[in-house]
This record gives structure tokens, sequence and C-alpha cells, in this order.
């Protein structure tokens, strides 16, 4: 029954919210109007949508498969025990860590009720 639940609240609700919010014309300025089916015939006439929806197929076909490529020919190669393996590890995994960590040094800074910006 949990599961049942937060597959409702997580994947149903917010899908039925974007159904119900793509049958208006609303611009955050003024109150939604009911626009009904207009705005979904209105995409399939735009050459623009179809140019993004190829393109996010390129991205999809093509880039995703050659990232996981290239970062699994990475894992192999780094994976013996050689000689300059522990450096280069840590060169290729550093910069995924040091964006967290810069987060999380600003936050603490923000929030800090002696030293920050409110303090």
């Amino acid at each position: 029954m949990p599961l049942l639940f937060a597959t409702f609240a997580l994947v149903l609700l917010p899908l039925l919210t974007t159904f119900a919010m793509s049958m208006t014309h609303y611009d955050a300025l003024g109150d939604a109007t009911l626009a009904g089916w207009d705005n979904f015939t209105r995409l399939w006439a735009d050459k623009l949508f179809w140019k993004s929806l190829w393109n996010s197929f390129v991205v999809a076909f093509f880039s995703v498969p050659m990232r996981i490529a290239i970062a699994l020919a990475l894992a192999l190669w780094l994976f013996p025990r050689q000689f300059g393996v522990r450096t280069a590890r840590t060169m290729i995994y550093l910069p995924s860590v040091v964006p967290g960590v810069a987060y999380a040094l600003l936050w603490l800074w923000r929030l800090n009720p002696i030293y920050g910006p409110w303090g």
C-alpha cells in the first residue's frame, strides 16, 4: 500500500497536473484560461518542435551510449594496479567532488549566524 501511494504521489499526480496545465493558456501573470487541444495542434504544426524532438533523439541514441562507453573504457583502463593509477583516478574523480564541497561551504557561510551575510 505505501508503494502504491508513493507511485501515485511521485508519478501519477505530477503527470495529471502537467496534462491539466498543458490544456490551458497561462503566462504566470494572469489567470489560466482553458485552451483545450489548441496547444497540441499548434505544437504539432511547429517546425521547431520537430527539430528539438530530433535533437533529443540524437542525444539519447548517440551521446548517452558514447558517454557510457567512454566511462567503461576509462574504468577498465584504471582498474589494473600500475604506477600512477591512483593519481589518474584522483585526477578523474576530483572534478566531480569539488562542486559539492564548494556548494556545501557556500551554504555553510550563508547560513552562519555570526559570519554570514545576515549575521
